[in-house]
């Protein structure tokens, strides 16, 4: 981990609190409309989160960084069973679900889901990417 992204986690967790989530983050390009009715929007600054979570996050809007230290917000109008899509290596040999690997202790959980064009802001070769989030 770089000394910029400590220093903007601790920045972040001073000014917000620790963070709600960190785990990974990923794309999807399917469907036509959200959990929350909303259409389906590939460039939508919106985000996906575990059906678990959905009634604590549902319409909140989340500050996410990544580890290259990208920093962008979104807000949670989807939903999915993300904790069933398994742990997900960093640098799967493809983009988007990739090769999961239920049995590796150190894959981490996915705990958002990006419309695919959204997700480059923060992952512009499309890779799974880590992250941490913070709920606003």
């Amino acid at each position: 981990m770089s000394a910029q992204l400590i220093v903007l986690i601790a920045l972040f967790s001073q000014m917000f609190g620790a963070p709600a989530l960190n785990g990974l983050a990923t794309w999807y390009d399917h469907g036509t409309v959200t959990r929350s009715g909303e259409p389906f929007v590939w460039s939508a600054p919106t985000c996906a989160v575990d059906a678990s979570l959905w009634d604590m996050l549902a319409g909140r809007t989340v500050l996410v960084l990544s580890e290259n230290g990208q920093v962008t917000t979104w807000r949670v109008n989807d939903s999915g069973h993300l904790s069933e899509a398994g742990g997900f290596r960093r640098r799967s040999p493809g983009p988007g679900y990739g090769a999961t690997d239920l049995g590796d202790p150190s894959a981490l959980r996915v705990v958002l889901d990006v419309p695919r064009d959204t997700f480059r802001m923060i992952s512009p070769d499309g890779e799974t990417i880590r992250v941490w989030v913070w709920v606003r």
